[in-house]
């Protein structure tokens, strides 16, 4: 990892960030998915046709592809750790609020409601 974190040194500019980018060139990954977008600007991860996303554009992603099966591993996590859907969206609200926002404008769920 030594040797991808070296060649990523020029392209990242803080240290903490630098592995991030040699694990993904490393695991040949096309995403980096994260709440600092701002430290990994495209014209650094080009070079090898990496991308970047925020935690809720990359659900909204992953839920528009297979909206059926998305909501399905939704449900299966919620009774995986005893809770209603609705509590489960509640908390991914404090951290993905806007795949909660469209998560439940698409499903019909009224945010009053069942929030």
């Amino acid at each position: 990892m030594r040797a991808f974190s070296s060649r990523c040194r020029s392209r990242i500019r803080d240290p903490k960030d630098r592995h991030v980018l040699a694990a993904a060139v490393r695991s040949h990954s096309s995403l980096i998915v994260t709440y600092n977008r701002r430290h990994f600007p495209a014209a650094s991860l080009e070079p090898w046709g990496i991308a970047v996303s925020g935690p809720s554009t990359f659900l909204r992603g992953l839920y528009d592809l297979d909206a059926g099966l998305f909501v399905s591993k939704l449900h299966e996590q919620a009774a995986t750790i005893q809770v209603t859907l609705p509590r489960l969206l509640r908390a991914l609200a404090k951290n993905v609020p806007g795949f909660v926002d469209y998560f439940s404008e698409e499903q019909g769920l009224a945010l009053a409601e069942g929030l």
